[in-house]
């Protein structure tokens, strides 16, 4: 694989597959069209075009044209890949489980005049409207990065925290409840809590977790506002100035 002048893609050279990889790929794209919903769409428009007298390729509207058999099975190919990272089966490389790298300052997800482009795993610059694409519509695990590109703070988009951040949240916290006052000591089940409701938020970070015993927990969503052993006072919904919300 090489990437492609002017950040356009990439190219495949030498592209020859023995016997056996190319039955596997042709199962596997096979498999991929026949769930792709808008097949059965672009053959029609195939056939409507036909019966329309069109013959050539190169006579296709510039937008909204059926896919070619080729872009089909680019977008099957596609479609495999991302089932395969989002199936889980890919096993650990570096004790971790691969997923697609992007390094993307905020001003370019702002859309600010002059950003530096974002940068995958790869190191191939990427636009902004992919990685906007893949902000929007995939599971995210977030690293923001000092000048000096050390992680200050992270987060993710899965509904509570992970295993090692239960860990880390228990020997931060002693594991003892977080609200000022609780006489529950270590050994006591602690719940994780979102200060801001993951509803609304969509992430999950250390920052913005709580640890609560089950009856504190109980009672911040039953509208009690709870005062935190670092002074901090926190509502059902949110973080809050005082007693009084």
């Amino acid at each position: 694989m090489r990437r492609n002048p002017h950040g356009s893609g990439w190219t495949l050279r030498h592209a020859e597959l023995d016997l056996e990889c190319g039955e596997l790929l042709f199962t596997v794209l096979q498999a991929e069209l026949a769930a792709d919903p808008d097949n059965p769409v672009d053959t029609a428009k195939y056939a409507e075009l036909r019966m329309d007298g069109w013959t050539s390729a190169e006579d296709l509207p510039a937008c909204g044209g059926p896919r070619s058999v080729r872009q089909r099975h680019h977008d099957a190919l596609k479609n495999a890949l991302r089932r395969y990272l989002d199936s889980g089966i890919t096993g650990l490389r570096d004790k971790i489980v691969p997923h697609v790298n992007v390094t993307v300052g905020l001003e370019l997800l702002a859309g600010a005049p002059g950003a530096l482009p974002a940068t995958g795993g790869s190191g191939t610059s990427l636009p902004r409207s992919l990685v906007s694409r893949w902000v929007c519509d995939s599971t995210l695990t977030r690293f923001v990065l000092s000048l000096g590109r050390k992680v200050i703070e992270t987060s993710h988009t899965a509904r509570t925290l992970k295993l090692h951040e239960r860990r880390a949240k228990l020997i931060e916290t002693g594991g003892r409840c977080q609200a000022a006052g609780c006489p529950r000591g270590p050994g006591h089940r602690l719940t994780p809590h979102h200060a801001n409701p993951w509803a609304t938020c969509g992430s999950t970070s250390l920052q913005d977790t709580v640890m609560f015993c089950e009856q504190t927990h109980h009672h911040l969503h039953t509208g009690r506002i709870i005062r935190l052993r670092d002074g901090r006072w926190l509502g059902p919904r949110c973080w809050v100035d005082g007693p009084d919300g």
